[in-house]
């Protein structure tokens, strides 16, 4: 029911004809030269509508509020012209486009959508694309030509020439641009292919590559229109860089097969600054990628001898997700079997810097140099690093035994104080080469066991 606040108090107007409105919304259109009524707006400059939603779409309804009725006028726009033929890009939608404004049921709204306006879009559900390029995402696209109508009497009209240019699987939408409460129509699916192949298209090149160092880029066949076409081959696409034929571009020819050629270590001679690689193939007009810059060679640097982690097989490398130190514990010495010592990897400087955590001397043997109350030897664990008590914690789950056994439960090491405590977890069989990552909610800082994140394992 609604009421009117008038004279300090409310007092009851109408009874809304529904019996499913969870939400109402009122809202004002202008009134420019006809009312909904039909009637000349005269010194009226607006009329006051009620949006009734009920959660069935097409089930929501609109009405005109007076100072003394309440009309029912439109509750959904309707596509009437059924499903488009699978056609080419481009090609005008067959049979054309067509809708109507209906009230419920049957009942066309025709009185209050005389002289407006309904519009055409459409929803691309799945587009053509390269082989191992990600699938696109749906998205709305435009329709060409003839996209938007204006109603007659009937509360009807009929579009002409309408086209879409993407290729792919699609539906055409009908909806009304004045009055977005209104629930769209859309029409089945039907299909758009690709024209002949027209072209080469580039994928985006890395902004920094380094001289004489393989990077990759993918090339692909397209139609005039920018729709991939997997229906060519190419014997040849050739890279060269564009505007300066002399600079030496290794491992520059790729076929062309199912519309796709790869380059997967393209090579540029020399350091250069803002160059593109032209692509091109017979029959295809070439294609130009980003620019992108040619830094000199990387140079690696390596520990100095006696300053590393020991081999080790099954073990955890653990990075807590702020400054240059990384973790590395346990895993299967080739000699000494299952360890539980903690490595400590300080990347700021080259070498890297390797501590042996809890050793009173290097020469001892690793098998003796583990923290007190350390987890017993293992290798295939899991471990994360994650906040607690305001420092890091390691914490160490499952993992296998010199048996190869399968074990259980979780342990912690304060990163601070150096001291392992065990976590009490009741995880059930034990469990070896498993996966754990932290779950940081994203509304919180760094990552804390304070109920607030949650250690995920798996496998």
């Amino acid at each position: 029911q609604l009421y009117r606040w008038e004279g300090g108090a409310f007092s009851p107007v109408f009874d809304l004809p529904t019996d499913s409105a969870y939400a109402l919304s009122f809202f004002t259109v202008p009134c420019e030269t006809t009312a909904s009524d039909g009637q000349p707006c005269g010194s009226r400059t607006s009329e006051d509508l009620i949006f009734a939603a009920n959660g069935e779409g097409v089930g929501s309804q609109i009405f005109r509020l007076t100072d003394a009725y309440l009309t029912l006028e439109a509750t959904h726009a309707e596509l009437t012209s059924g499903r488009p033929a699978d056609a080419a890009a481009n090609a005008s939608l067959s049979p054309p486009a067509a809708a109507r404004v209906m009230k419920l049921g049957a009942e066309a709204a025709s009185e209050f959508y005389a002289d407006r306006t309904l519009q055409l879009d459409a929803e691309l559900f799945e587009e053509v694309v390269a082989f191992g390029a990600a699938p696109a995402v749906p998205r709305t696209v435009p329709v060409q030509g003839s996209s938007e109508g204006a109603l007659g009497a009937d509360g009807a009209v009929a579009f002409g020439d309408s086209r879409v240019l993407v290729a792919g699987n699609l539906s055409v939408r009908v909806f009304d641009p004045h009055l977005s409460n209104v629930t769209a129509s859309m029409s089945p699916r039907f299909a758009l292919s690709p024209g002949a192949a027209a072209a080469l298209a580039v994928g985006e090149a890395p902004a920094v590559v380094n001289a004489s160092e393989g990077f990759a880029l993918s090339v692909r066949a397209v139609d005039d229109l920018g729709n991939f076409q997997p229906a060519v081959a190419v014997s040849a696409v050739t890279a060269t860089v564009e505007g300066d034929a002399s600079i030496l571009v290794e491992n520059n020819v790729a076929v062309l097969s199912g519309g796709t050629a790869l380059f997967p270590n393209l090579t540029v001679a020399g350091t250069r600054s803002g160059i593109r690689l032209r692509f091109e193939a017979a029959g295809l007009a070439p294609a130009l990628s980003t620019p992108f810059d040619v830094a000199a060679p990387t140079t690696l640097q390596e520990g100095a001898a006696g300053d590393s982690v020991p081999v080790l097989s099954g073990g955890s490398a653990t990075y807590p997700g702020s400054g240059t130190v990384i973790y590395v514990f346990g895993g299967l010495d080739p000699s000494l079997g299952p360890v539980n010592t903690l490595y400590r990897v300080d990347t700021s400087t080259l070498p890297f810097t390797v501590t042996e955590v809890g050793a009173a001397s290097r020469r001892r043997s690793r098998a003796l140099l583990a923290l007190p109350n350390a987890p017993s030897p293992r290798y295939d664990h899991a471990a994360a690093v994650v906040q607690m008590g305001g420092g890091d914690s390691l914490v160490v789950l499952g993992g296998c035994d010199a048996s190869g056994a399968a074990l259980s439960g979780a342990r912690r090491l304060d990163l601070t104080a150096l001291t392992w405590s065990d976590l009490g977890v009741a995880d059930g069989p034990g469990r070896c080469k498993h996966g754990a990552v932290v779950a940081v909610p994203t509304t919180s800082g760094a990552p804390s066991l304070d109920g607030t994140t949650t250690i995920v394992v798996f496998g």
